[in-house]
């Protein structure tokens, strides 16, 4: 059942154990556990609690590892109290909860900023008999991080070590991490340096927080960590590339971050928001027009559609060439994959039509907007009536201003033009 589970057959996993309970036979305690974890791995925390409530309906005693797959459960929904109340649920039955149960429960409450709690737990787990390890170690330094007390995470480590607690993969990527959020590259590099000696060397995980730490610092070529993570034997993953493609943009190298982008696709892995946005800003910002309009359809296939933001760095790029065939063919295409016709990709049409001269046009898109029941706002007229002054059109401008008035849209704006 566990490795139907582990093998994301969750239905065929249940479907086990409803074959099992129709044959009567009485599942054990491992039978639940396997089921109960699995449950908790999908977020399904409260069918996991019914499943415990049924375990104890049947007298089959729960263990520490069921109690704890539930808590765990309830900690990364964020339900914090919940998974309080299963510990002590766990106490009152005399069963001792474990570092795994307040490892998870001291990250729960350090990543909700409740320090207090946590270390609360912390002092209980302690004296308990209970010794902190790497998971519990790891938390602290995350919570170290968050709030840049680098310098606190380093002495925490040295403690940890001089208890005879070796570091693993995880401790030493966190460090590294918060060293270069810090800006201090050279304690991050001596923390990589100190994993490569003594740790099981650079994971994914790991390589990704080194060149994303050193590519920011602006003194490392992109290519050169690429090609090293492949002499390391590494396979890229999505957050590998989104750093990479990032760099190229920044770099000024768009052919390369093109490259890079199809290779991700290769792989079946898909760029985030951020990487899209800067890619298709890149490209614009460079007057690729057809590059970036071929990335943005790529990106269909994946279920991406434009964005407003996109729109309006397309439409921006598209606006240099002066044509309003231009712009309003661009404009839609990217409706024609699916960008969501609202009033900010109007204000952006309108806006960048007037700012060029083209208020005819401009005019024909806030009828066409109009006309669909989207209501225009101030900075849609303020875009008409500066569109009409630049042209010399003041009887129009005034006219676009009395029916502002007339609508009751307030002049809010210090770019409004005032009569």
């Amino acid at each position: 059942m566990d490795g139907l589970f582990k093998a994301g057959m969750p239905n065929d996993a249940e479907n086990m154990f409803q074959v099992l309970l129709e044959e009567s036979l009485v599942p054990n305690c491992i039978t639940y556990s396997a089921l109960i974890g699995g449950l908790c791995k999908l977020g399904d925390v409260n069918k996991a609690e019914l499943m415990l409530q049924e375990m104890e309906e049947k007298c089959v005693s729960p263990n520490v590892v069921v109690y704890a797959s539930i808590v765990d459960g309830y900690t990364k929904k964020g339900l914090l109290n919940e998974a309080m109340d299963v510990m002590k649920k766990m106490v009152q039955r005399n069963i001792s909860p474990n570092v795994f149960v307040y490892g998870t429960l001291i990250d729960g409450y350090f990543k909700a900023g409740q320090q207090g709690i946590a270390l609360d737990l912390f002092k209980e787990m302690k004296s308990v008999g209970l010794e902190e390890n790497n998971f519990v170690i790891d938390s602290f330094v995350n919570n170290f991080k968050r709030s840049g007390r680098m310098e606190e995470a380093n002495e925490l480590l040295k403690a940890m070590m001089s208890r005879g607690l070796v570091p693993d993969r995880v401790n030493y990527t966190s460090m590294m991490d918060g060293f270069f959020k810090v800006g201090k590259e050279l304690d991050a590099f001596d923390m990589a340096q100190e994993m490569t000696e003594k740790s099981s060397g650079f994971d994914i995980v790991a390589y990704n927080v080194l060149i994303n730490g050193l590519l920011k610092c602006g003194k490392y070529e992109s290519e050169s960590f690429y090609t090293g993570m492949r002499e390391l034997g590494l396979v890229p993953d999505s957050a590998t590339f989104n750093t990479m493609i990032n760099a190229y943009c920044k770099e000024g190298t768009l052919e390369n971050a093109l490259k890079l982008l199809n290779e991700m696709k290769s792989y079946g892995l898909l760029p985030d928001l951020i990487t899209r946005n800067i890619l298709v800003q890149r490209l614009c910002a460079a007057g690729e027009i057809e590059k970036t309009m071929d990335v943005l359809n790529d990106m269909l296939v994946f279920g991406f559609h434009p964005t407003p933001t996109t729109h309006k760095a397309v439409l921006d790029a598209s606006s240099k060439r002066r044509r309003a065939d231009v712009i309003l063919h661009i404009h839609n295409r990217l409706v024609g994959m699916g960008l969501e016709l609202n009033l900010s990709t109007y204000n952006t049409l309108i806006s960048t039509l007037c700012r060029l001269g083209m208020v005819k046009r401009a005019t024909l898109a806030f009828k066409d907007m109009m006309g669909i029941g989207i209501s225009p706002d101030i900075i849609t007229y303020n875009a008409l009536i500066q569109g009409y002054c630049l042209s010399s059109h003041l009887k129009n401008a005034f006219s676009v201003h009395s029916q502002m008035l007339t609508e009751g849209v307030l002049q809010m704006s210090k770019h409004t033009i005032s009569f």
